[in-house]
Protein backbone atom coordinates (compact mmCIF):
# COMPACT_ATOMS: atom_id res chain seq x y z
CA UNK A 1 0.00 0.00 0.00
CA UNK A 2 1.33 3.67 -0.85
CA UNK A 3 -0.60 5.05 1.99
CA UNK A 4 -1.34 3.84 5.50
CA UNK A 5 -2.36 5.40 9.05
CA UNK A 6 0.01 6.57 11.51
CA UNK A 7 -1.10 4.36 15.13
CA UNK A 8 -0.91 6.92 17.34
CA UNK A 9 -2.76 10.29 15.74
CA UNK A 10 -4.33 8.13 12.53
CA UNK A 11 -3.23 10.73 10.36
CA UNK A 12 -2.66 9.50 6.82
CA UNK A 13 0.77 9.10 5.51
CA UNK A 14 2.82 7.62 2.71
CA UNK A 15 3.93 4.70 3.84
CA UNK A 16 7.80 4.97 2.63
CA UNK A 17 7.19 8.08 4.49
CA UNK A 18 6.48 6.90 8.12
CA UNK A 19 8.50 5.04 10.82
CA UNK A 20 7.63 1.15 12.06
CA UNK A 21 7.72 0.13 15.08
CA UNK A 22 6.77 -3.36 14.90
CA UNK A 23 4.21 -3.53 12.17
CA UNK A 24 3.04 -0.60 13.33
CA UNK A 25 3.06 2.78 11.15
CA UNK A 26 4.26 6.12 12.48
CA UNK A 27 4.15 9.72 11.12
CA UNK A 28 7.05 11.23 11.66
CA UNK A 29 5.46 14.12 14.50
CA UNK A 30 4.55 11.05 16.51
CA UNK A 31 7.62 9.43 15.62
CA UNK A 32 9.93 12.10 17.14
CA UNK A 33 7.84 12.66 20.43
CA UNK A 34 6.86 8.66 21.50
CA UNK A 35 9.81 6.92 19.16
CA UNK A 36 13.53 6.76 19.10
CA UNK A 37 16.34 4.90 17.53
CA UNK A 38 18.42 1.98 19.66
CA UNK A 39 22.22 3.76 19.37
CA UNK A 40 23.46 0.28 18.78
CA UNK A 41 21.35 -1.62 16.78
CA UNK A 42 19.65 0.83 15.33
CA UNK A 43 16.03 -0.60 15.52
CA UNK A 44 13.10 1.93 16.16
CA UNK A 45 11.26 1.22 19.37
CA UNK A 46 8.93 3.30 21.06
CA UNK A 47 10.52 5.24 23.95
CA UNK A 48 8.52 3.74 27.03
CA UNK A 49 9.69 -0.18 25.89
CA UNK A 50 13.97 1.49 25.81
CA UNK A 51 16.46 2.86 28.74
CA UNK A 52 17.49 6.12 28.17
CA UNK A 53 21.25 5.97 28.96
CA UNK A 54 22.18 9.55 30.98
CA UNK A 55 26.00 8.94 30.29
CA UNK A 56 25.83 8.38 26.98
CA UNK A 57 22.93 11.04 26.66
CA UNK A 58 20.92 8.46 24.14
CA UNK A 59 17.81 5.72 23.97
CA UNK A 60 18.75 1.74 23.42
CA UNK A 61 16.45 -0.92 23.02
CA UNK A 62 16.75 -3.06 26.45
CA UNK A 63 18.76 -5.96 25.32
CA UNK A 64 21.57 -3.45 23.60
CA UNK A 65 21.61 -2.00 26.71
CA UNK A 66 21.71 -4.82 29.14
CA UNK A 67 24.23 -5.92 26.76
CA UNK A 68 25.94 -2.61 26.83
CA UNK A 69 25.70 -2.35 30.86
CA UNK A 70 26.93 -6.71 31.68
CA UNK A 71 30.11 -6.87 33.74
Amino acid sequence: DVFGFCQHCGRRIETESGYYIEEDLYCSECFEEHGAICEDCRDYYLKENMRYDEDANCYFCNWCYNNRHQE
